[in-house]
């Protein structure tokens, strides 16, 4: 399928890409032992290509920054099985002092991993005391996603150890290979002791389990590693990662112009809310809208004027009557709207009816979606934090998965159900999507007010409406993740901030 815009060309592909799909456990074990016994690879070869695809993908992460190799401590737990030579073999590639918990003697470790050990050059098996500027990565390897019984005393004892390392220094980040050790890879449940992981790398497939809302707490950012080596079939999940970004966006054509790049218009703002719409409105023109009108009451019009940037068309009305919208690419409602009056409601209604362009509805239109029971068009995409979903769908019959098909019997348009593992999905698609990106440094206001901004621009360029909502939580969120790094891994970002790094995060 694609879809052609003058300003951006997008051609959406998934059966040609190498995306992370969900998978039980057993699937992928059967595929590598296929893999095997085809000889067309040994099993070592695998863990030195897996290794170098880690590296990669943690050199090209916004923290990396953050963990030079010089001033940087890793420190690995490793267990008997091939997660272990993932590890070690991880923190030789990126050149870091290596220190290493071993939940058995060397002499019992798998033999592919005792070859990884070889090469590296362990300091000591002690727990590390940090330099002053020292940086501490933690890398769990000492369970896959085979262990699905009660953890052996020991096992659990360094799992302990390795959640008390990560919260006693600040500076620290834990990576988790495969699945953090403690998880059911099927279920999502946690034993009594689980890795809490910042982010997780999933090898060749995301474990269904992973995706729990048991397990976000655990498994953290998501960094699937793919192994398109192996044949796996493809399941009805999908997690946001920079191969969609590859296929969606496209460089501009040399000829493009402001007219050609979608032009979008906002209603937004109200008494004591003006920053939710200078935030969306930002936000959009950093995603690359062409044209930004935003609508506003005359009595905070002078005031929003003076504060969005300078490339915003701010247009005041009287009366939502009043609003002109014939020339939107795409319509952003709500952000900061307030409680409109019921002759503003009326026209609001009426506007959404009648208008044919995407239609982004956030915040105080979901809350007027829900009181007045609005139908919305099927071109309609809804960005409801829990809060507003509940008004929406009502108190969850079950996980969030559940919940959103809930509404989506009532809806026929694009549910974007914020969370810490972001969903997107509708009726029309085959898929559902999970965001992989962002983390809690997100949690203050102003971020649903840029996350829809950028969602907007992206529909008013061209890109249909899912991909538009897909894209846009993962870009989002990785500018988040790029404006962490930019602080020193803080533990919270603003609003402002994340905006301010959605074009780095299109860099891609």
């Amino acid at each position: 399928m694609s879809a052609r815009h003058a300003g951006f060309i997008f051609h959406i592909d998934f059966k040609n890409t190498h995306k992370m799909r969900t998978a039980a456990t057993q699937v992928i074990r059967d595929a590598e032992a296929s893999l095997f016994a085809s000889g067309k690879i040994a099993s070592l070869e695998l863990m030195d290509r897996v290794i170098a695809r880690m590296a990669a993908s943690w050199r090209a992460h916004p923290y990396a920054r953050c963990f030079p190799a010089q001033k940087t401590r890793c420190l690995i737990y490793a267990g008997r099985g091939n997660n272990a030579g993932d590890a070690i073999g991880l923190a030789a590639a990126l050149g870091m002092r290596l220190t290493i918990r071993y939940a058995s003697d060397t002499q019992h470790l798998a033999r592919d991993s005792a070859l990884q050990l070889a090469r590296a050059a362990e300091l000591a098996g002690e727990l590390p005391e940090l330099e002053a500027d020292e940086h501490l990565l933690i890398i769990d390897g000492l369970l896959g996603s085979g262990t699905t019984g009660e953890l052996r005393p020991h096992y659990a004892e360094l799992i302990d150890e390795l959640n008390a390392m990560r919260l006693r220094y600040p500076s620290s980040l834990c990576l988790a290979i495969d699945i953090p050790s403690g998880l059911h890879p099927e279920t999502g449940v946690p034993s009594s002791s689980c890795v809490r992981a910042d982010i997780t790398l999933p090898i060749g497939c995301i474990k269904s389990g992973m995706l729990a809302d048991s397990a976000t707490g655990y498994v953290g950012r998501l960094m699937p590693i793919a192994l398109p080596e192996l044949e796996l079939p493809q399941g009805a999940a999908d997690v946001v990662e920079h191969q969609h970004l590859g296929s969606w966006i496209k460089p501009r054509a040399y000829e493009s112009y402001k007219n050609k790049m979608g032009h979008l218009h906002i209603i937004a703002g109200s008494k004591g809310y003006i920053g939710a719409a200078q935030l969306c409105a930002e936000s959009a023109l950093r995603t690359g809208a062409g044209l930004v009108t935003l609508h506003c009451s005359v009595d905070i019009s002078p005031i929003l004027s003076s504060r969005v940037a300078a490339e915003v068309m701010v247009r005041s009305y009287e009366s939502m009557a009043d609003i002109e919208t014939a020339q939107a690419d795409a319509l952003l409602i709500g952000p900061g709207l307030g409680q409109p009056s019921a002759s503003d409601r009326k026209a609001l209604h009426h506007l959404i009816l009648s208008t044919h362009c995407p239609l982004i509805l956030d915040a105080d239109a979901l809350n007027m979606v829900a009181a007045e029971g609005w139908q919305l068009p099927e071109h309609s995409i809804i960005t409801p934090h829990p809060g507003e979903m509940r008004r929406l769908a009502g108190d969850p019959l079950g996980d969030r998965v559940a919940w959103a098909q809930q509404l989506l019997h009532s809806y026929s348009g694009v549910l974007l159900l914020k969370g810490a593992r972001t969903l997107i999905c509708s009726q029309s698609s085959q898929t559902l999507y999970y965001n992989s990106t962002g983390g809690p440094f997100m949690s203050n206001g102003g971020q649903g007010d840029v996350l829809a901004g950028c969602i907007a621009a992206l529909a008013a360029s061209g890109m249909p409406c899912m991909a538009a909502a897909a894209a846009g939580a993962y870009l989002c969120g990785l500018a988040a993740e790029h404006a962490r790094a930019s602080q020193g891994m803080s533990p919270a970002i603003t609003a402002s901030q994340t905006s301010a790094f959605i074009p780095r995060s299109m860099g891609l």
